[in-house]
C-alpha cells in the first residue's frame, strides 16, 4: 500500500467512525423517544419475543458499539504509525498532510489555511508523497 493509499484509508476510517457515532446517537434518541412516548401514554413496555423494537435498537447499538471500538483501535494504531512516518518531514509538510488527511480539509481549505495557491499545494503534496515513498 502506498503512503497516499494509507493516508486516504486513515481519512476514510475516521469518517466511518464519525458516521458510526452519529448512527449510535440517532438510535439512542429513537429508543429514548419511544420510551418517553410509552410513558406519556401510560403504556408499559412489554417484551414480546416476536416484536421488541426497543430491544432491537439496543441490540443494534451494542453491535455498533463493538464495531466502533474495533475501528477506534485500528485508527489509533494507524495514526501512531502515520505520525512516525510524518516525523521525517519538515513542519510545513507535516501540516499540509495533517490538514488534508488527518483533519479532512478540502484542497481549497488547505490552500487557504497555508496561504498558498491550490496549484502550489498540489505540487507540494506530490513532492511530499514522493519523498515519503523513497
Amino acid at each position: 500500500m502506498t503512503v497516499k493509499e494509507r493516508l486516504r484509508s486513515y481519512r476514510d476510517l475516521v469518517l466511518y467512525i464519525k458516521q458510526l457515532e452519529k448512527d449510535i446517537d440517532e438510535l439512542y434518541s429513537k429508543a429514548e423517544t419511544m420510551t418517553l412516548q410509552a410513558d406519556e401514554l401510560g403504556i408499559r413496555v412489554q417484551v414480546d419475543t416476536q416484536q421488541d423494537p426497543i430491544g432491537e435498537i439496543v441490540s443494534a447499538i451494542a453491535d455498533m458499539a463493538l464495531e466502533l471500538g474495533e475501528k477506534l483501535r485500528a485508527a489509533k494504531e494507524e495514526r501512531k504509525a502515520l505520525d512516525e512516518l510524518l516525523k521525517k518531514l519538515p513542519y510545513k509538510d507535516q501540516r499540509l498532510i495533517s490538514l488534508r488527511y488527518i483533519q479532512g480539509h478540502s484542497w481549497e481549505q488547505v490552500a487557504v489555511d497555508m496561504q498558498y495557491s491550490i496549484h502550489h499545494v498540489w505540487y507540494l503534496h506530490g513532492d511530499i508523497l514522493r519523498r515519503l515513498e523513497s
